[in-house]
């Protein structure tokens, strides 16, 4: 490929996503805990005293006597199990961060171009071809803009590409039915006598009703997402150059040098030339140009000496001199005479003092010249190893048995009910602090947590729970003072169908004294997920709410999770989701 045009995307990196978790208060929980120290085997009655480090969360066990008595070889060291309180700090909400992907930004939109440096006058043509699987191409013949219009709506003569599919565009309006087009496919745009003739293939598609162009025409093109790609584009004059003389003026202007000179023991001479100005006009332009952009630097001179009554000072510069060219061959020089200044110093202390300053030489400039891009041809050298690959069928083993098999009876029992005799001291009935109950009716659970009780009591229509510390009654608006933090989760949901969905929107028949939280945990991308969104108002009577849930989630199963705020108390009579289902399960 001698020649493409590219328009390049950017990689994204990754975000990485961080799930939500709600603040919890300080708390104090009994757990099973290892516990080491001196174990009393001696029957003394007491009572062991548990002391937990808080910079190792190491729990000590002391024995304490009732009444002091006890030897002290009845003590031996051990580390055992135990049932001890443990003290929770404070922990901050955390949150939510979804996570982004990695992912190409393609900069999609009409916002790259591109336009040939040589152009065609009278007849000629332009071709060029281009990749079937780009997204939006433009591309074309135009008269010179400045600036290029991005959005290729400006060409005049060109051709709209997308997705295997041409169409002929002037100026952003369709003038053809769409054609199919390859990777081979080659486009040709021709003027002939002034008409504008469209091939695909050298088969013609379409002739312009524009019957009169005569402008000179550059190639043009803008590429609408990144991966597009356009190559082998051509620019041919068929009809001979304009090879009439091209008139103009050349116009340089150097502002007068300015000259200090003081004679003194010390003198100082300090010379500035500005940077020259250039302008330049030609009359009809060539078959093809190209421009060139010329800073001179300005020219700067400085001197120390000493002066006497009567001195003479002689400087030399070459005179400066220009080089610039947009061919192979052909050169403008322009070479400035130099200047000369003439001084003479009085005898004696006067203030009347002359130089003499004479400049020559020359200065040099280059332009700068684009050239075409050539193919490179790659020379590999050294050996070339072949191996082989052989794939081994699959082949069935045998496995042979040897020896007896006995049959063995099998004897069915009877029931025979058991009796449990229950003794001993009660214990807290889960080291997680976690009381279930059931409903049998509907087989919803309800979980509660920091229920350190070992026992429940229904006295009178009130409900008591007993621990080693006192008995509770379980009823109030908080716990201990603290709020209680309470959530409803129907499950994990498919609504119904197993294709791929989109929920947007959740509306609750719901009641509440604050806002209420819906965390949705689900599975996009095989990477589990966690978004957290806000009911957008509250009652403490029931009515309908809604919730909105963000776009671009994309799933099998959700399960959505409603949680209430500082303890607020809240009542969900029913839930429904708004759901998009796609058409693809996976």
């Amino acid at each position: 490929m001698a020649n493409s045009l590219f328009k390049r995307s950017t990689f994204v990196p990754a975000v990485t996503g961080q799930a939500y978790r709600p603040a919890r208060p300080a708390r104090d929980v009994w757990e099973a805990s290892t516990v080491c120290g001196y174990r009393y085997t001696g029957t003394a009655p007491g009572h062991y005293e548990y002391v937990t480090d808080p910079q190792t969360g190491q729990t000590t066990a002391h024995w304490v006597l009732n009444n002091g008595s006890g030897q002290a070889g009845d003590y031996t060291y051990a580390c055992w199990t135990e049932t001890v309180l443990v003290s929770y700090p404070a922990t901050p909400e955390v949150t939510g961060i979804p996570s982004v992907p990695a992912h190409y930004d393609y900069h999609l939109g009409w916002n790259a171009a591109a336009r040939s440096i040589a152009f065609i006058t009278d007849d000629g043509y332009a071709a060029f071809q281009a990749r079937a699987s780009l997204v939006g191409a433009i591309v074309g013949l135009n008269e010179h803009e400045d600036p290029i219009n991005a959005t290729g709506y400006s060409i005049r003569f060109g051709f709209y590409l997308a997705r295997g599919l041409a169409k002929v565009m002037e100026q952003g309006v369709f003038k053809s039915a769409s054609f199919d087009y390859t990777d081979a496919s080659v486009f040709k745009i021709d003027r002939t006598a002034g008409g504008i003739a469209y091939l695909i293939d050298d088969v013609p598609v379409y002739n312009s009703t524009v019957l009169d162009s005569t402008a000179p025409l550059w190639l043009q093109s803008a590429l609408y997402a990144g991966g597009d790609e356009l190559f082998n584009p051509a620019l041919v004059q068929v009809s001979p150059p304009d090879t009439s003389e091209i008139t103009g003026d050349l116009q340089l202007v150097l502002p007068p040098p300015s000259l200090g000179l003081v004679d003194r023991p010390v003198g100082m001479l300090n010379l500035e030339l500005p940077a020259p100005e250039i302008a330049m006009s030609f009359g009809l332009p060539a078959p093809s140009f190209g421009l060139l952009s010329l800073v001179l630097p300005p020219l700067s001179t400085d001197l120390l000496g000493l002066v006497g009554a009567v001195g003479q000072l002689e400087l030399e510069l070459p005179p400066p001199s220009m080089f610039a060219a947009d061919r192979p061959v052909g050169f403008l020089r322009l070479e400035l005479p130099a200047p000369s200044f003439f001084a003479r110093a009085y005898p004696g202390d006067t203030l009347y003092t002359n130089g003499r300053l004479l400049l020559g030489g020359s200065m040099a400039s280059s332009g700068v010249r684009m050239l075409p891009a050539q193919p490179f041809v790659g020379v590999l050298g050294g050996e070339l190893a072949a191996y082989r690959e052989v794939l081994m069928p699959t082949v069935a083993f045998t496995g042979l048995l040897g020896g007896a098999m006995a049959a063995r009876g099998e004897v069915t029992l009877q029931t025979v009910p058991f009796v449990g005799i229950l003794g001993g001291a009660l214990e807290v009935l889960t080291g997680l602090n976690e009381v279930y109950a059931m409903n049998l009716e509907g087989n919803g659970s309800t979980r509660y947590t920091g229920f350190d009780f070992n026992s429940f009591a229904n006295i009178g229509g009130r409900y008591f729970g007993a621990k080693h510390d006192g008995i509770f009654e379980l009823e109030g608006d908080d716990d201990a003072g603290q709020p209680i933090e309470a959530s409803w989760s129907p499950g994990k949901l498919d609504f119904g169908t197993s294709q791929l969905k989109t929920p947007s929107h959740v509306y609750l028949g719901m009641a509440a004294e604050g806002y209420l939280y819906l965390r949705i945990d689900a599975e996009q991308d095989r990477k589990a997920v966690s978004y957290v969104y806000r009911v957008r108002g509250y009652d403490d009577s029931l009515r309908q709410e809604r919730i909105t849930i963000g776009k671009g989630l994309r799933t099998n199963y959700v399960v959505p999770t409603f949680f209430n705020e500082d303890g607020e108390d809240f009542e969900i009579d029913t839930a429904e989701f708004v759901v998009a289902d796609l058409t693809r399960k996976i």
